[in-house]
């Protein structure tokens, strides 16, 4: 045979042609300087055509031939001619997989991918292309592995390369592995990853046992089925009610089943459809029969980590909607725990209780199994508390309205419930009607009440006499670190005095500091940015020194890069959104974050959070607002604030499909990146002040209504409040559009009869007066609402309300307008901006009844909008 010797580092790789008849190769090497002649030492037999031999000595010649054998052990052909060779360091390239964890898949969930990345660290001076293929073995049935190609540069120190293993149509149960195969020149690496095919418990169906229904085995989800139609011994009757562990809450046993309240089924679901899992986002769908027209029922839902020794946690709150039969929606993440439930407690009127105990109420629990998987996600970021708002979806109406009220109606029931003889609509408008609305109207609540007991003694006033004496329940903006002065200014007291004009740092770009765990920019510039280190997400990209964020927080793995979510890069930049200045990253000054991200698909189901905070080492991380991408793949989305007091400052940006606002939210898909950079510092009040803006809402999923999250002069809702509820011929976008789901009501056609279809607070008088300036505590503000209003109007009031806690709104009354006629009407009201950064109004239109945050009538419209408000000086 012809042999051919090629050096390697401390090695020889040798190679021959075949020589016909032959059935294995023995492999012989000397020494010294007879060569080949004397001293041959027998290294192995082999059958193919290549053989390596290691462990030799750089610069030191060996020798070599091969003699090919026949069948017979005595039958051997002529050798090869004697090959010289001297090993040497030649260039090479190491593949490290560290990854590896067992790759799950289950068939239910087709198709689906997990991508894997391995560094290549070339050695000696290794450059060029590493073809990468992946193989999976023969067992697995439905797996693709497709592997991408690498290149190195001279003096690049690492590369990666990514694999991306699939589940397909048709895979089955079954176990094997998938091997890696990186190929450079003559040089081969392998990895391999486990891959196992498993398939999940799927929908499970609940019996009864220990007092509720109980799904026994995981699945993906579990439903009471019929096991609580109907309520307590005789409506339906409810078998084994009352469906309660320890028998410590009795239903209700006034009514007819199916005309008056009932709870008839529980279903709980996880969203990603796999085993409910510790850590996972979950649906709880109830199930009710609602009386007359629902806008007295309503379902309050709780859940438990332990269903033997119960704690209920509080969810939400879901009003019914509508009459008959309805499904009622909340969400939540499942804490840790293996058999885990959820009580809905459904009443007639009353109080939020984890059991009511009224004559029409009833509490339904529904028990269900958890795989016990600790979430990798930071904990330090989350309560034991679900994270997520209550949200609610009713799916059905009533066909038709009762012609008369249930006789079964308790004779005790509060007086403000609606009746049909002061509520139906007349059918033409009357010929008589008052000139002027009721001096006995109140002016302000003090403490705000649904219906007010008694009227005061002097006619409404347009504003409260004096500005609010209570603090607000949570941190306010910032608290200035010296006095103010009596001077007017539109900034905090720490701004600076003068606008830096010569901008020594100009563009910073961020490296990555270990000790932080981000992208950091250590010198005081115009900008801030990282360039490619964060591009990718996690594993996807991959994403350099993930997850770059300065406490932890972890990002999804799930998806493919390019494809699903990511944030490629965030930027710091002085000035606002559409500022050209140069300046330094000042103390007291605007900034602007501008995140590029890849959303997918339409980019309608992904939302990006902008947070900051003013200590980067030790990081309180506060909300400035939500923007949603206008379209899918790669997208630029900015949002502008003021710097606060600190030296070193970082941003946040968390990019999420779906889910609620949360500055470390889990999710499969999501992405968090930080990035911290230096401020200058500022020493006293500014020369000028930025001019502020005007800007319009966006709809935060989180708080149920729009908001305006940055600082400015007035917030616009536009369109997002067109209309009233989801029944009038025209829906408003996510109705109800309230902070605490106060209901529209369903009657009536669009444009014939009453809605709020705008709301705009700007700062100023009604007149106009300093509309110029911020909206800014303890200064006016007046809030315009735009209605349509039925037949004349006469009949039409919207009360004006107001509040400084988002989380908790605690309504305060500030005056009731009524319109000067029908159709299209703009009403106005001007008052006094209390305390707190994020603050929220409430219009309240109702057809007759009497001042209240949330009258209910059937063709009221109730509408909240959200806006940030500068801090008083």
């Amino acid at each position: 045979p012809e042999i051919t010797a090629t050096p390697a580092n401390m090695g020889v790789q040798l190679s021959w042609t075949t020589v016909s008849n032959s059935v294995e190769y023995e492999v012989l090497r000397s020494e010294g300087v007879m060569q080949c002649s004397q001293g041959k030492v027998l290294l192995g037999k082999t059958t193919g055509n290549t053989f390596e031999d290691s462990g030799l000595q750089n610069g030191r010649e060996y020798y070599y031939i091969v003699v090919p054998k026949g069948v017979n052990d005595a039958c051997y052909g002529p050798s090869s001619d004697c090959a010289a060779v001297v090993p040497s360091a030649q260039p090479y390239f190491t593949v490290d997989c560290s990854d590896s964890s067992v790759i799950d898949f289950d068939v239910n969930r087709v198709p689906a991918s997990v991508s894997r990345q391995c560094v290549v660290t070339p050695y000696d001076g290794w450059t060029g292309s590493i073809s990468v293929e992946c193989n999976p073995t023969s067992t697995l049935m439905g797996i693709q592995c497709e592997g991408e190609s690498v290149f190195i540069k001279a003096g690049q120190s690492t590369a990666t390369c990514t694999i991306t293993i699939s589940i397909v149509s048709g895979a089955e149960m079954s176990e094997g592995s998938v091997t890696m195969v990186a190929r450079g020149r003559s040089i081969e690496r392998t990895s391999s990853f486990d891959v196992t095919i498993t398939k999940g418990g799927g929908p499970q169906q609940a019996i009864f046992e220990g007092g509720s229904p109980i799904c026994k085995k995981h699945g993906s989800s579990c439903d009471s089925v019929s096991l609580l139609d109907g309520r307590g011994l005789n409506l339906g009757p409810e078998p084994n009610q009352p469906n309660i562990r320890g028998n410590d809450c009795i239903d209700g046993s006034s009514g007819t089943y199916h005309e008056d309240e009932s709870l008839d089924k529980i279903f709980v679901r996880s969203l990603d459809d796999k085993d409910m899992t510790e850590g996972s986002l979950i649906e709880v769908t109830a199930t009710v029969w609602a009386w007359n027209y629902g806008d007295t029922d309503s379902a309050d839902f709780y859940y438990t980590s332990d269903a033997l020794n119960p704690e209920w946690l509080y969810i939400g709150t879901v009003p019914a909607g509508g009459g008959g039969a309805r499904e009622l929606k909340v969400q939540y993440i499942l804490p840790e725990g293996e058999l885990q439930a959820v009580r809905i407690n459904f009443r007639y009127k009353g109080s939020v209780s984890v059991c009511s105990g009224g004559n029409y109420d009833e509490a339904d629990e529904l028990a269900f199994t958890v795989v016990t998987k600790t979430p990798t996600r930071s904990t330090s970021s989350h309560s034991s508390a679900p994270s997520l708002y209550p949200s609610y979806t009713p799916t059905l109406r009533p066909s038709l309205k009762p012609s008369t009220l249930p006789s079964n109606l308790p004779s005790n029931a509060p007086s403000e419930f609606p009746s049909l003889s002061s509520s139906a609509k007349p059918s033409q408008t009357p010929s008589v009607t008052p000139s002027l609305q009721s001096s006995s109207s109140p002016s302000i609540f003090t403490s705000p009440s649904w219906s007010p007991s008694q009227s005061p003694s002097a006619p409404p006033t347009t504003t409260p006499s004096t500005n609010p004496s209570y603090l607000p329940t949570f941190t306010s903006f910032f608290t200035p670190s010296i006095s103010p002065s009596s001077q007017s200014s539109l900034l905090p007291s720490w701004a600076p005095s003068i606008i830096e004009t010569m901008v020594n740092g100009g563009p910073q770009t961020a490296i990555f500091d270990n000790n932080i765990g981000a992208p950091r920019c250590f010198d005081v510039g115009v900008e801030c940015n990282p360039g490619t280190l964060m591009e990718g997400r996690a594993s996807l990209g991959p994403e350099l020194s993930s997850p770059n964020t300065i406490d932890g927080c972890r990002d999804g793995t799930v998806g493919k890069y390019l494809r699903d979510e990511s944030i490629e890069r965030v930027v710091v930049r002085a000035g606002d959104v559409e500022s050209t200045e140069e300046m330094n990253l000042t103390e007291g000054m605007r900034a602007t974050i501008t995140a590029t991200v890849h959303a997918w698909s339409s980019g309608q189901d992904d939302r990006a959070d902008f947070f900051y905070a003013s200590n980067a080492a030790n990081p309180t991380w506060e909300f400035l607002g939500t923007l949603i991408p206008p379209s899918g793949g790669l997208q630029e989305l900015k949002m502008a604030y003021t710097l606060p007091p600190g030296s070193l400052q970082a941003v946040r940006v968390g990019f999420r499909y779906k889910g609620s606002l949360n500055a470390c939210s889990p999710g499969n898909y999501n992405d968090r990146d930080d990035l911290v950079f230096s401020v200058a510092s500022g020493t006293s009040a500014p020369t000028s002040a930025p001019t502020p803006s005007n800007h319009d809402a966006i709809y935060d999923s989180g708080l149920g209504i729009p908001i305006c999250a940055q600082f400015g002069n007035s917030c616009d809702s536009l369109s997002l409040l067109n209309s009233r509820g989801e029944s009038i011929g025209i829906s408003e976008e996510n109705a109800p559009n309230t902070l605490d789901s106060c209901k529209d009501g369903a009657s009536g056609t669009y444009h014939s009869d009453e809605s709020i279809d705008r709301i705009v607070v700007k700062s100023g008088e009604i007149d106009g007066t300093g509309s110029d300036a911020a909206l800014t505590s303890h200064r006016r503000a007046t809030i315009i609402a735009s209605v349509f209003a039925f037949g004349t109007g006469t009949n039409d009031y919207a009360d004006f309300y107001y509040t400084n806690n988002l989380e908790n709104p605690s309504w305060t009354y500030i005056d009731t307008v009524s319109p000067a006629g029908g159709g299209v009407q703009e009403l106005k009201v001007s008052y006094d901006l209390p305390q707190g950064k994020r603050q929220a109004v409430r219009v309240n239109f109702r057809y007759r009844g009497s001042i209240s945050p949330c009258s209910g009538g059937n063709y009221d419209d109730h509408d909240d909008l959200a806006f940030t408000v500068s801090p008083g000086i």
